[in-house]
């Protein structure tokens, strides 16, 4: 039972999500980013040794593994005295837990399930309210030997959900880990530019 939990808050694909931070810092850069459901926050530590975002914000339902990313993030920043960083412990299905603040990135890894795919978009909708705004998600391509049908399931619920909620998703290969890995990129429909994978 502890290993299961350890390795819900320390997914492969937070560090598939945090590769891609620490080779696109842009991505981030004069950016406030939200991490959600954000386990030990790799994706957003290395954000702030990377870039140079303007706030990280975790979020997480887990309040002690919310604190330990709090911890090792804020421990950084000091060392680099750059973001502020701030935590909120957030339900999904319970919007009195959003964080109250405007965020331009999205940050998600291995978060897409079949038990709360509205919860996620009805967040990713409230966050991602303005053109500009986006979120970056990693999901596995196979959550074990078995599910590989119900993992792809499962984001093609994301995508028509999303769609319905007028959402606009991407998804590709992860580069680099086209085998292990999607990468997801979210943002409004209103867009009319080129694809934000290319």
């Amino acid at each position: 039972q502890q290993q299961q939990q350890q390795q819900q808050h320390f997914c492969p694909s937070s560090f598939a999500l945090a590769k891609l931070m620490a080779h696109c810092p842009f991505l981030v850069s004069d950016k406030a980013v939200l991490e959600l459901s954000c386990g030990l926050g790799l994706p957003s530590l290395t954000a702030l040794l990377f870039s140079n975002p303007d706030h990280i914000a975790l979020s997480d339902c887990d309040k002690s593994v919310l604190s330990l990313a709090y911890m090792s993030s804020t421990q950084l920043n000091k060392q680099k005295r750059g973001a502020s960083v701030s935590r909120s412990h957030m339900e999904w299905s319970d919007r009195a837990t959003w964080p109250n603040q405007e965020y331009d990135v999205l940050l998600g890894s291995d978060i897409i399930a079949s038990s709360n795919i509205m919860d996620l978009v009805l967040v990713l909708q409230h966050y991602l309210n303005k053109k500009g705004k986006i979120a970056y998600l990693v999901d596995p391509v196979h959550h074990n030997r078995d599910d590989d049908e119900k993992a792809r399931h499962d984001r093609n619920a994301l995508v028509r959900t999303a769609l319905e909620a007028g959402l606009y998703v991407e998804q590709e290969p992860f580069p680099g880990m086209e085998d292990n890995f999607v990468l997801l990129c979210i943002r409004q429909q209103c867009w009319n530019d080129d694809s934000i994978l290319s």
